[in-house]
């Protein structure tokens, strides 16, 4: 019984730090600029959600109960880049990308 708390516990651990949103900021590789109008959206088949970055390179996508996708970035003279948002090695921590408390930042690489 005393290893089934500790896994709960672990379990609403790892939880409590995903967000109901995806978020971060999108910069260009080479000048560290923030790249603003990049087209971001999840990468699902069905009604997928989407958003463009501001000025500051930020974007905000709300996240559906009970799924996370891959969101893929676009924006013309970079091309398209796929990140995925979860991931765990060897049965390790889950980890995320673009779901934590703090926003993350993606670099893209100009085509030029």
């Amino acid at each position: 019984m005393k290893a089934l708390n500790i896994l709960l516990i672990f379990f609403f651990t790892q939880c409590s730090n995903q967000q109901d949103f995806y978020h971060g900021y999108v910069y260009d590789e080479q000048t560290n600029k923030p790249l603003k109008n990049v087209f971001v959206k999840e990468n699902l088949k069905s009604n997928p959600k989407s958003t463009y970055t501001n000025f500051n390179g930020y974007f905000k996508i709300g996240n559906k109960e009970n799924s996370i996708s891959d969101l893929v970035f676009s924006i013309k003279g970079y091309g398209k880049d796929t990140v995925v948002t979860m991931w765990t090695q060897h049965g390790e921590q889950l980890k995320y990308k673009f779901l934590n408390s703090l926003p993350d930042t993606l670099f893209l690489k100009n085509e030029n």
